[in-house]
């Protein structure tokens, strides 16, 4: 069930699809990034919404390694805008219950330096 949380989370943020993340997170789940202004992005709708700012944005995304142990799983990305060379690494730890499989937990670490370069105004 990890996994197929996990994937489908990630064809749900980087397809754009915000109904479709909200379905897969647990009302009390807990986000948190490393960007300025997102540091606890507190509710579900919060999480959604910054997704969807940096999805807004993409021309494509590349599952480059996932990892998956005991209700948990590790994604690491790499997001492409336009023609650029350098996409911006994204890495999301996820705990997902058991019982459901829904996520209650989320950690985002974004390559802050790639994101400076290639999207300043969403860096903070």
């Amino acid at each position: 069930m990890t996994r197929e949380t996990a994937r489908r989370y990630v064809d749900a943020w980087t397809g754009g699809d915000r109904d479709g993340v909200r379905r897969l997170l647990a009302d009390d789940m807990r986000a948190e990034s490393n960007l300025d202004g997102e540091s606890d992005l507190g509710s579900p709708e919060r999480l959604v919404a910054a997704l969807g700012r940096f999805a807004d944005h993409l021309d494509g995304v590349s599952l480059v390694t996932e990892t998956y142990a005991a209700g948990r799983a590790v994604l690491m990305c790499d997001c492409r805008v336009g023609n650029r060379a350098d996409p911006i690494r994204v890495i999301d730890f996820l705990d997902i219950r058991a019982d459901d499989g829904l996520i209650e937990r989320i950690r985002r670490v974004y390559d802050v330096a790639a994101l400076k370069r290639v999207l300043p105004g969403l860096s903070g």
